[in-house]
C-alpha cells in the first residue's frame, strides 16, 4: 500500500542516461550534488532517497 519504492530500476530511460553520464563528475566532487539533482529532475527528498 501507499507509493512505490523508489529504486534505480524505477528511473526512466533518460534519467539512468543521465544518470549513468554524470555519476562520476558528482562522486569525483567535479559537480555538486543540486547541479545533479536538476539535471535528473529530482526534489531534495527523492536524490537523497535514491
Amino acid at each position: 500500500m501507499g507509493r512505490p519504492k523508489l529504486s534505480l530500476d524505477s528511473l526512466t530511460a533518460e534519467q539512468r542516461g543521465v544518470l549513468e553520464n554524470n555519476y562520476e563528475a558528482w562522486k569525483d566532487k567535479e559537480m555538486t550534488g543540486v547541479q545533479l539533482k536538476k539535471l535528473l529532475g529530482f526534489k531534495n527528498t527523492t536524490f537523497i532517497r535514491l
